[in-house]
């Protein structure tokens, strides 16, 4: 209940097209802009709908890869979904659709595996990812400033550095 559902496709010469289910509400980013950090009451609403999502889609061997607060949808009614399954990777199926080097997801989301080789990446990446969504809901920022890090900074800060410490 927690993910988007898909609708219906439509493939085309040079075009794939997915329908999916309409939705009335706002992303998770747009709230975070808008309020600034999260009230403990709302984190607990949010999160463990959040959790059971992933629950369910790393017990179908499906890796996101590219979890972030504007892949996550609040309706009105506080039932949260989760969007944009397109670069997930399915573990069962043995066939990985991406290049050496290729790297896929948003870099201040991404897991330190994730940076070194999108290849080796499994429900692990996602969790780490889910911890910098929780961090950003608390905090209401990014843990790291994208605005003054270039991504080769950034990337080896994810890789050789704990995240830091909030102010907050």
């Amino acid at each position: 209940p927690n993910i988007i559902k898909v609708i219906d496709f439509d493939e085309q010469p040079q075009r794939l097209s997915i329908i999916i289910e309409y939705l009335n509400g706002e992303d998770l980013n747009r709230k975070i802009k808008r309020d600034g950090p999260l009230s403990e009451k709302l984190v607990y609403e949010i999160f463990p709908q959040i959790l059971n999502a992933f629950q369910y889609a790393h017990d179908k061997e499906i890796i996101h890869r590219d979890i972030k607060p504007s892949n996550i949808f609040i309706l009105p009614n506080g039932h949260v979904k989760i969007l944009d399954f397109g670069i997930a990777k399915l573990l069962s199926h043995g066939n990985e659709m991406t290049q050496t080097g290729t790297q896929l997801g948003t870099p201040v989301y991404m897991s330190p595996e994730q940076v070194r080789s999108s290849k080796e990446v499994n429900h692990l990446t996602d969790i780490y990812s889910l911890g910098v969504v929780l961090w950003q809901m608390v905090v209401g920022q990014k843990p790291y400033d994208t605005r003054t890090l270039s991504t080769f900074d950034l990337q080896s800060k994810i890789v050789n550095d704990p995240l830091p410490k909030s102010n907050t």
